[in-house]
């Protein structure tokens, strides 16, 4: 039904063309097509800080399914600038989240570590997201794409 992770991530690195993502239709007239349902959680690297709404991590991850034919819905983004794990925990708390989600990614701990924050208390954020993460994929360890972001320390 879905792709392997691998080339979910190494498809959407590239972008191709400027398609739209609301340019794509989401089914054909001849037959239903499965929505793909995509939760983003992170911060501002998810979110695209200071790139336009069709270049951000999410968008470009739909425009390339789309483009590969596949039906790729709108996604859900639980992202803000300036969150760190902890932020990130809060926020999913309080959008009280209806799944499963066919593909989750997670994309955190650039301000963990921006602000000093002890590696252990990441760790352990990162853990309990990462398992929130996989509770949302329906307990599917196999749709959850953890994105790390490049070192700058």
């Amino acid at each position: 039904m879905l792709v392997a992770a691998t080339m979910i991530v190494a498809a959407a690195c590239s972008v191709e063309g400027e398609v739209q993502t609301a340019d794509v239709p989401a089914e054909t007239a001849s037959a239903p097509v499965a929505l793909i349902w995509i939760l983003a959680l992170g911060d501002s690297y998810t979110v695209g800080e200071r790139v336009g709404k069709l270049e951000n991590w999410p968008a470009q991850l739909v425009r390339k399914l789309r483009i590969q034919g596949r039906a790729a819905a709108k996604p859900k983004v639980i992202a803000a600038t300036d969150w760190d794990t902890f932020d990130l925990t809060a926020a999913i708390v309080a959008a009280d989240l209806e799944g499963p989600f066919d593909v989750v990614t997670l994309l955190i701990g650039v301000n963990n570590q921006f602000r000093g924050g002890a590696l252990t208390e990441f760790e352990a954020g990162l853990a309990s997201l990462t398992d929130t993460a996989i509770g949302f994929a329906d307990g599917d360890a196999g749709r959850v794409l953890l994105i790390s972001i490049p070192d700058w320390g």
